[in-house]
């Protein structure tokens, strides 16, 4: 198992440290522009676009991981207190461990998927809709909350 860890590339430990920073930074309350809120779901959704590659079993999977994901973020969203920003078209969000968590457990699935597919891929074939399904719950929760505050933004302002 330490093996693993010491054959993983340099600049995979470098993404994780960025991440956890931005996860630190997220647990206290920050302001942010409105339309920031948006940069985390085209990520999650741009990184996965090869899955339109990969027949409809797959496309399926992951949209069905979004479409729960997304009833999820909105809920969540809807739920969180936000005060609104109008002048600087922005919201100020209350700190929470939220994001940290996503961005962990979104790091360690792909950690993890990623070493399945170079050391046993038919393996790894037989769970990618599993991979795909939680990618896609993860890629629908990110947006929902930023649908939801964009939502309140405009519904506030």
């Amino acid at each position: 198992m330490i093996n693993v860890l010491f054959q993983t590339p340099i600049y995979v430990w470098f993404i994780l440290a960025y991440l956890i920073y931005i996860g630190i930074r997220a647990t206290t309350t920050r302001i942010v522009p409105l339309i920031s809120q948006f940069i985390m779901p085209i990520f999650f959704i741009g990184q996965n676009y090869q899955l339109l590659l990969k027949g409809l079993p797959l496309l399926t999977a992951y949209i069905l991981g979004i479409c729960a994901g997304l009833f999820i973020g909105l809920y969540i969203g809807l739920k969180t207190h936000i005060k609104i920003i109008k002048n600087s078209r922005s919201v100020e969000i209350p700190g929470n461990y939220q994001t940290l968590a996503l961005i962990l457990s979104y790091f360690c699935i792909r950690y993890f998927f990623g070493f399945l597919y170079a050391t046993n891929p038919i393996l790894a074939l037989k769970y990618s809709p599993y991979e795909t399904i939680i990618i896609g719950v993860f890629s629908g929760f990110v947006l929902g909350k930023a649908l939801a505050f964009t939502r309140k933004f405009f519904q506030l302002a």
